[in-house]
């Protein structure tokens, strides 16, 4: 669960504790001091705290390899710092942590489609075939994956293959954007 979900029932919880210290501060001076000591050490505890929690949040991969550290064993986080990373124009992370997301969960589909678009991009057609097709049998309801095929087997000038991908990306998705271009210039 999210932290964000705690922040609307936190507003009850710290209501009362505003109207239980407001009736402490009634009691005496020292209580007053008390309160407003307890009450400031509080704010600059938490604005510590969340100036930490926004490091976190002030680049993906920092968010992805944070996510991690509670949940190191979840392929989809993994999957996700491969993304940032591949993004950020590191493949060869970016690739590692595709594999390590493999290890974790080899009928993930999105990851050999990932992996694929690593091999297409760097001109290895032929493992990226592989890795779409893994992809589609895993999944066979994913546009995009045929897509990703077809533009593989269009760069290995494999006409017909990539026409039937791109066909085949129309037919689950009709406004698959790569899969019309591509077919506009194939045929």
């Amino acid at each position: 669960m999210g932290e964000g979900w705690l922040y609307i029932p936190s507003i009850g919880f710290f209501a009362l504790i505003a109207i239980y210290l407001s009736e402490l501060m009634k009691r005496s001076k020292a209580w007053s001091f008390a309160v407003i000591f307890i009450a400031c050490s509080m704010l600059l505890f938490y604005s510590f705290l969340t100036i930490e929690r926004n490091n976190a949040w002030s680049d993906s991969i920092r968010l992805s390899e944070e996510s991690l550290k509670y949940s190191p064993d979840n392929a989809k986080f993994i999957m996700n710092t491969g993304i940032d990373y591949k993004k950020k124009g590191n493949l060869k992370k970016a690739m590692e942590e595709y594999e390590k997301a493999l290890k974790l969960d080899p009928n993930y589909p999105l990851i050999y489609n990932n992996i694929g678009n690593i091999y297409l991009e760097t001109g290895k057609y032929d493992d990226a075939i592989k890795s779409y097709k893994k992809a589609i049998e895993i999944d066979p309801s994913v546009g995009t994956f045929y897509a990703n095929l077809g533009k593989a087997y269009q760069n290995k000038m494999m006409h017909k293959e990539a026409v039937d991908s791109f066909e085949k990306a129309l037919n689950l998705n009709p406004n698959n954007k790569d899969a019309l271009e591509a077919l506009k210039t194939l045929k």
